[in-house]
């Protein structure tokens, strides 16, 4: 019952993180004057976690396995319209509101965090110069650079930051993550101890 109980609040938590950025989605939106002002299909509080549950498989799957209702389409180039107008800083937004939804855990007052970066191949983009990336003989192909930042005693990740494959700067990132990271009101700043992966 434990664990039924703790997704429930994980939901609810999610939902609420959600509902903070629909509730301003103009400080997400290219244009925040016209972006989800109309009423359409996927408006912003279905839109965010659709992109946040999606899987692997191709876009008009997702589409379907999203929507139960067979007779309620959402076509791709929908979906892709939808997704142009939504700035990135949303997602990274209900990250920050997820990870300090609850008290964290600490060890003699520190945080005790870990960071590890990981090159995640994208879509081959050959006009893309920062992303593109040789091996020897090989075809070319696309990369980005994630690292990520994580809370080892309260099981999350607190931050994100993508770089191109040619700025694979980990310790750099690891330093701007630290001094960078946005605490909501009420948190304050403790000093951490941090495990470079």
């Amino acid at each position: 019952m434990k664990s039924y109980n703790s997704l429930c609040t994980i939901r609810r938590q999610f939902e609420s993180a959600v509902q903070s950025v629909v509730d301003d989605i103009a400080c997400y939106s290219s244009d925040p004057i016209a972006d989800f002002s109309r009423n359409r299909k996927l408006p912003a509080r279905i839109l965010i976690p659709l992109i946040i549950q999606m899987g692997s498989a191709s876009l008009p799957t997702e589409l379907a396995n999203f929507f139960d209702d067979p007779k309620f389409s959402v076509t791709a180039s929908a979906f892709c319209q939808q997704r142009s107008k939504l700035d990135p800083e949303a997602f990274l937004h209900i990250l920050h509101l997820m990870s300090f939804s609850r008290s964290p855990s600490l060890l003699k007052g520190y945080h005790v965090l870990a960071m590890d970066g990981s090159d995640v191949n994208i879509p081959f983009d050959p006009d893309d110069e920062e992303t593109l990336c040789q091996t020897g003989s090989a075809r070319p192909f696309s990369q980005l650079h994630l690292n990520a930042l994580y809370d080892c005693l309260n099981d999350l990740f607190l931050d994100v930051s993508i770089d191109s494959s040619r700025k694979t700067g980990e310790c750099a990132a690891l330093k701007r993550l630290i001094r960078d990271h946005r605490y909501p009101a009420g948190v304050e700043r403790r000093p951490a101890i941090l495990a470079y992966l």
